[in-house]
């Protein structure tokens, strides 16, 4: 008999993609890296795209930066969007970012629905 193998692991949003080395990136890329205040995920994987890294990086400083929301409200923000969207991936990496900001059990437990 085949052996059962769980549907919630089959359908999970981790990968298991290697990051690009950064070093062997374009001095430009590869100093934005380095200066990124947080390195989240996104930013490693767009190493495969060093043609748009320093602007992509520039503009997502440029949004969250420069946001007059605070952290609270933006992480509100993208909870209701990922929920909406049904985007497992972004809910799952701001579960954490969220609670840091702010957010409580009850707000997670009424986005989710």
């Amino acid at each position: 008999m085949a052996e059962e193998v769980d549907l919630n692991q089959k359908l999970s949003s981790k990968l298991n993609i290697p990051y690009p080395d950064f070093s062997t990136l374009p001095a430009p890329v590869k100093e934005k890296f380095e200066n990124l205040p947080t390195v989240v995920n996104i930013f490693r994987m767009l190493g495969y795209s060093a043609g748009t890294f320093v602007e992509i990086i520039d503009l997502t400083n440029a949004i969250f930066k420069k946001l007059v929301l605070s952290d609270y409200h933006k992480e509100l923000l993208v909870l209701q969007a990922s929920a909406h969207e049904g985007n497992v991936y972004e809910w799952e990496q701001h579960v954490s970012i969220s609670q840091a900001a702010g957010v409580r059990a009850d707000q997670f437990t009424a986005h989710a629905r």
